[in-house]
């Protein structure tokens, strides 16, 4: 993988030397036979042209061919995670764009396939590469939208009632990481006094 800064600024530049038609050209022709590669370009493009409620129904389609294949082999190989990864770049795109009621309902509706992720073995964290992102989206959503951390707090409990696999289990140290406080101590509050009941 070519990741260093000056290979990828050198691309750049050759990609933006390219003739237009041709880069389309190229780009068609590799998304042709990359169904995730398809979907970002789709998202990322309705995105551009402020289709948002087309794009946030791509978005919600990706995360039920990802997260929702029932089929997710117990080992994953390298390149059996990078769709994983593409899900969590299309739903933070959606905040990025300002649609953090969207970004919001796509966190949500991918926390309901925890149980599908769970059952992968290895890597052995897989559960948190697959939903830190996410759960760090959520939290970024809630506060674009001004919901006040006792609220965010109280979500989070609500949601975590649906959550046998850990979805949530670093979101403490993720709510103060995000400058978020009070919330982890409401949170943490609430969790409490839950249990003593």
């Amino acid at each position: 993988m070519y990741s260093t800064k000056e290979e990828l600024e050198e691309l750049r530049r050759q990609l933006k030397a390219m003739p237009h038609d041709l880069l389309v050209d190229t780009i068609t022709e590799y998304a042709s036979g990359d169904k995730n590669l398809w979907m970002h370009l789709l998202v990322i493009a309705n995105l551009a042209a402020k289709n948002n409620d087309l794009a946030f129904n791509q978005v919600k389609e990706q995360i039920d061919r990802v997260y929702g294949d029932d089929d997710i082999p117990q080992c994953l190989e390298h390149d059996q995670k990078l769709p994983f990864y593409s899900v969590q770049e299309l739903i933070a795109q959606l905040l990025t764009a300002g649609m953090a009621q969207e970004a919001a309902r796509a966190c949500e509706h991918a926390f309901t396939y925890g149980e599908n992720i769970a059952g992968v073995t290895w890597p052995d964290v897989f559960i948190g590469d697959c939903y830190d992102s996410i759960v760090d989206t959520w939290i970024k959503s809630q506060k674009a939208m001004e919901i006040s951390e006792a609220e965010m707090a109280k979500k989070i409990l609500l949601l975590e009632q649906y959550d046998e696999y850990g979805i949530f289990s670093r979101v403490e140290k993720q709510l103060a990481e995000l400058g978020s406080p009070e919330a982890a101590n409401t949170y943490t509050e609430l969790r409490q006094a839950k249990s003593r009941k």
